[in-house]
């Protein structure tokens, strides 16, 4: 019990959610990367690229809509 209240509260591991904090810039990567696939039909994957632009910056329509658009095109 007292080894797992001393990992639990060591502070090695009370770092911060980096995930949580929004990248513009790694989700224009991801994005540019949707439209790459998304222009070469390869949909599925188009829609995966577009899905991790959304996890790094969600305040960008751009990214919805071809998420929209690529699983339009697979049916």
């Amino acid at each position: 019990m007292a080894l797992k209240e001393l990992v639990d509260n060591h502070p090695a591991f009370q770092q911060p959610d980096v995930s949580s904090v929004p990248n513009p810039i790694m989700a224009e990567r991801h994005f540019g990367e949707g439209l790459h696939l998304y222009w070469s039909r390869q949909f599925t994957e188009a829609e995966k690229q577009f899905q991790q632009a959304i996890k790094y910056y969600d305040k960008d329509a751009r990214y919805q809509y071809f998420i929209g658009m690529a699983q339009l095109a697979q049916k």
